[in-house]
């Protein structure tokens, strides 16, 4: 944020990512979080150049044992993959 890109914090309950939004200000200046937002998911898709997608590590632990083996880092269906 500090380098002037715009942030979009997305979830699939605006509510949890106005939550989130809310916490990261708490932490930062004013000046710091003037491009930050929240907005739902579909929204947030809609309106980025950039997609970081993150889950819950429960939810993909089975990816995780099936690629244990592999490099430290390697392009799995066009995912870097960090072991």
């Amino acid at each position: 944020m500090q380098a002037g890109e715009n942030v979009i914090i997305g979830s699939k309950a605006v509510e949890k990512a106005q939550e989130a939004v809310g916490k990261i200000k708490e932490l930062l200046e004013k000046d710091e979080t003037s491009n930050l937002r929240a907005a739902a998911n579909a929204d947030a898709a809609k309106e980025a150049e950039i997609l970081v997608l993150t889950v819950l590590l429960t939810a993909q632990k089975s990816n995780f044992l099936v690629y244990q083996g592999r490099s430290s880092r390697e392009n799995i269906d066009g995912c870097f993959w960090a072991t």
